[in-house]
């Protein structure tokens, strides 16, 4: 998905990647899908709570603490919108508080997966997610509350990705 000038834009951009899995879901999902994503992308403070909650039951269920393998698309799109709110202090906190809190999750489709295929899987987006927690999560908001500078996410995210390599390396 290419970088946004403005929320009509990435809202555009947005549905085309919906569009993209339309055969997947029922009619009645996609529409779901794109409603809560058009919140998401208009978010403020006082709606955040209730929009993560929709965001959460989108792709998983927060009562198992599991998140669908069918879903990861989902996740990965919520990534491309943090990629695109430079200057949005309230969407790039909701962003990062969503995929922090769904790196706690655990992949839900052991019983369609190999053991093996699980792992690989679970392993993929562990490693996404793990670049929106924590410290660097914690840093990411901090930079967007104290206001001073905007954060390119794609090179913030480039840097800690190669962190999580090395670390990978030196492990294994």
């Amino acid at each position: 998905m290419k970088q946004c000038t403005n929320n009509e834009e990435l809202l555009e951009n947005i549905n085309e990647e919906i569009l993209k899995h339309q055969m997947d879901y029922e009619k009645n999902e996609i529409e779901k899908i794109k409603k809560v994503f058009e919140e998401i992308i208009n978010v403020k403070t006082e709606n955040a709570n209730s929009i993560g909650d929709k965001f959460i039951s989108l792709v998983g269920s927060d009562h198992m603490a599991v998140y669908y393998l069918k879903s990861i698309w989902i996740i990965e799109l919520l990534i491309k919108i943090l990629e695109n709110s430079k200057g949005n202090k309230t969407r790039t906190i909701f962003c990062v508080a969503v995929l922090g809190d769904l790196y706690y999750f655990g992949l839900d489709d052991l019983d369609e997966l190999s053991i093996e295929e699980y792992e690989i899987e679970e392993k993929k987006i562990k490693q996404k997610l793990s670049l929106y927690t924590g410290k660097i999560g914690k840093e990411l908001i901090k930079k967007c509350e104290d206001k001073e500078e905007t954060v390119d996410l794609k090179l913030k995210r480039k840097e800690n990705q190669n962190q999580l390599i090395e670390m990978d390396t030196l492990l294994n």
